[in-house]
């Protein structure tokens, strides 16, 4: 189970309160996949992973010495415990943590075993992060990354987390741990969306305000937490309005009965900016990261994620301020059918561009990798089902990041059969997988390339081909860009691109030269593209950078392009100029993220590895 309870043991009283464990994937065994509504042959398999490889967290700080102790109960023996802490300094420009301290397990170097013991030091932490004119705090957040070597599969299994403690009369206890951000989302010229997740049922503030403000303004209430199956934490997202346009706002989320300046250790001050006024955004730049995921043998993967890739990445795309990031999809390995582990995963993707999230809003697009399903399910592992869970994976999406609600939400037709058997069931909503939004002289449309992605045989959708519903809402949304003053460029974002630049392409999206459902598609979605004008449709997926210019013009007389960028962590692609149907260039696999400059009626695409070196430079307009 990738979500355990956490005991907390302070003079004999038990506190208990969620821990995310943040798990790698490793190599498993066939078992029996789940049934979707009792309709699934139980001959099917799916190919699977042994992901639990905590059992249990046990955390007990000691009422007179100042030892918090830490038990890791394992599922199969492993080795050579270590557990590494630190905090957030308090002086920090940028908060992000850092391990400054190890424990290690009081057993036998190399001896096998399931109960690890690690004993911290919370005066020792303490010192080190508060010198003495900032004793005053009280509160202190705590980072933690648990390593263990797993002798089996021969890789390190990694665990990262944190928890809060607050300090009073030379005591301390827990107190509630923001666990999942704070992020914003949509930020607009007069509003924007804050969330975040706690592990505790307390009451919070929000502490916003400008730099022009005579006195600090009254913390905003947070309303109900949002409740969702298979979610342990908290949830809390709240609309902040009534802003003013171009302003820089400054925030805090933190504990209603918490001081109202904490040290950053504990909750940290962020800031945000909204969108200044149309006629005077002429200039800005926006960037783009895909496919962040990655799974064994990976080193340093957590659940998933390529976290030191995804993290560096997002640390240079946050030094270049731009006014907004967008993920091509696929942040996660993914494709899971347990709903717990569905959250894990992009829980921890979300730690990983925490540092960027809580100070510039990322619009995710949803991947096949994004999913909630059983992955490979079929005999040939070459085809995958659905999952079984109403919400299927359009909602779990959407309940777990923030994206504009301007879409369709209507299903798009009903699940008619299964293998032969007749389901009462119907078709997810868009919801949050498809949105647009404007951004001075521009118009950003997110399509779901993935909607119902399953195989043909079972009546469901192709992975990159679009329904009827949503192409009439993408013509309606190319129709309303076209015709609103002022807006001078159109970006599509899609995960998969309808035309693949490798070579394997050839025989997974076409067959044999032969019309197909996706080929079709591609010339009727690049048909629309010119007729509107589009400046470029931007995608994932194929782990690499690659540019191609349509062969006509849009009406205009202009080159539409598409653009792919999938390399934010993923393993590479084999390099190919292309497939038989289309030719590309620029082609590179080294891990990078685009930044788009909009300087009025010009348009340039930048290519930047991860250490902020620019690698290309492409003018589109």
């Amino acid at each position: 189970m990738p979500f355990k309870e956490v005991r907390i043991l302070t003079k004999g009283r038990l506190i208990k309160f969620v821990l995310v464990l943040c798990l790698i994937s490793a190599p498993g065994i066939l078992i029996k996949s789940p049934s979707i509504a009792g309709s699934t042959p139980q001959e099917m398999q799916k190919i699977s992973v042994d992901q639990l490889f905590i059992k249990s967290v046990e955390i007990q700080p000691e009422a007179v010495k100042q030892y918090l102790n830490i038990k890791v109960r394992t599922k199969f023996p492993m080795m050579n415990g270590r557990f590494y802490y630190g905090v957030i300094m308090n002086e920090a420009n940028l908060p992000l943590h850092t391990y400054r301290f190890i424990a290690k397990d009081d057993g036998e170097p190399g001896e096998l075993k399931r109960d690890f013991n690690f004993n911290i030091d919370l005066d020792e932490l303490w010192d080190f992060n508060f010198y003495p004119e900032n004793k005053k705090y009280k509160d202190l957040t705590v980072y933690y990354r648990i390593k263990l070597f797993d002798k089996k599969y021969k890789q390190d299994r990694i665990l990262d987390g944190n928890f809060s403690i607050r300090r009073e009369n030379g005591k301390f206890r827990r107190i509630p741990s923001i666990v999942l951000g704070p992020v914003i989302d949509c930020v607009t010229e007069n509003s924007a969306v804050l969330s975040w997740e706690a592990d505790g049922k307390e009451s919070w503030d929000i502490d916003l305000w400008t730099i022009n403000d005579k006195k600090r303004r009254a913390p905003l209430k947070p309303g109900e937490p949002i409740t969702t199956p298979g979610r342990q934490n908290e949830r809390f997202e709240v609309d902040l309005t009534n802003l003013k346009p171009g302003t820089k706002y400054f925030y805090r989320v933190r504990p209603a009965d918490s001081e109202s300046n904490p040290s950053i250790s504990a909750y940290p001050l962020y800031h945000f900016k909204t969108i200044p006024q149309q006629a005077e955004t002429r200039e800005f730049e926006f960037a783009v990261i895909g496919d962040s995921q990655a799974g064994p043998p990976y080193l340093d993967v957590v659940s998933g994620v390529n976290l030191p890739v995804l993290k560096q990445l997002s640390l240079q795309t946050l030094a270049q301020e731009p006014a907004f990031v967008v993920h091509a999809g696929d942040m996660v390995d993914g494709c899971t059918d347990d709903i717990r582990d569905y959250y894990l995963q992009h829980e921890m993707y979300y730690r990983a561009v925490a540092p960027l999230a809580a100070y510039i809003p990322v619009y995710e697009i949803i991947g096949n990798h994004d999913s909630y399903q059983d992955w490979f399910a079929g005999e040939d592992k070459k085809t995958y089902h659905s999952a079984s869970d109403p919400l299927f994976t359009e909602g779990l999406f959407s309940s777990m990041f923030v994206s504009p609600q301007n879409s369709n939400k209507k299903p798009s037709r009903e699940i008619k059969s299964f293998n032969g058997k007749h389901l009462q069931m119907t078709a997810p909503e868009y919801s949050r997988t498809l949105y647009s939004f404007k951004y001075g002289n521009s118009y950003f449309i997110a399509l779901n390339s993935s909607y119902l992605a399953a195989s043909i045989e079972f009546n469901q959708n192709y992975p990159g081909y679009y329904l009827e519903e949503q192409m009439k809402w993408l013509e309606r949304e190319l129709k309303t860009a076209n015709s609103t003053p002022g807006i001078r460029h159109i970006f599509v974002f899609s995960h998969h691109p309808n035309w693949p630049p490798t070579y394997y392409s050839d025989n997974k999206f076409y067959k044999d030269d032969k019309p197909v459902p996706l080929r079709s598609m591609s010339e009727k979605l690049f048909s629309l593209f010119r007729k509107y004008n589009i400046t470029a449709l931007v995608s994932g997926h194929h782990h690499l950078f690659a540019k191609y210019e349509l062969e006509e013009n849009n009406s205009r007389g202009e080159k539409v392009w598409q653009i792919i960028t999938g390399s934010g962590g993923s393993a590479n692609y084999p390099r190919a100029s292309g497939t038989k149907y289309k030719i590309y260039d620029n082609l590179t696999r080294e891990a990078h993220y685009l930044l788009f400059e909009v300087k009025g009626e010009n348009v340039t695409c930048i290519v930047k590895n991860i250490a902020g070196i620019e690698l290309l430079r492409v003018i589109l307009r």
